[in-house]
């Protein structure tokens, strides 16, 4: 069992570093690149810079899935939190009663 959760948290890491490297290199690329542009290039330095921006978002949205499918704690907790959430009457949201 020890094994296997070093294996995990390894995958965990080398997940969450990869998927960061490729979000982040947009805007790497942009910062190394953006000195040598001309100003005048205004694609270039709001849209390209906008782009590779929200590219870092990537990462956010990545992680959850990551420790979901590597951690199997975090598993465990979404899946407690989830249930309770569908759990209460088979109803999300609970109202006693609705008037149109």
């Amino acid at each position: 069992c020890n094994g296997s959760l070093q294996w995990k948290g390894i995958a965990t890491v080398l997940f969450t570093a990869t998927v960061f490297i490729i979000s982040s290199a947009p805007l790497t690329v942009f910062n190394l690149t953006e000195s040598y542009v001309e100003l005048e290039n205004h694609s270039f330095h709001v849209h390209f810079y906008r782009t590779a921006y929200s590219f870092m978002y990537f990462t956010v949205a990545a992680n959850i899935f990551i420790y979901y499918f590597t951690v199997p704690s975090f598993q465990e907790f979404l899946k407690s939190r989830i249930g309770s959430i569908f759990s209460q009457n088979g109803k999300i949201f609970s109202c006693k009663h609705s008037k149109i």
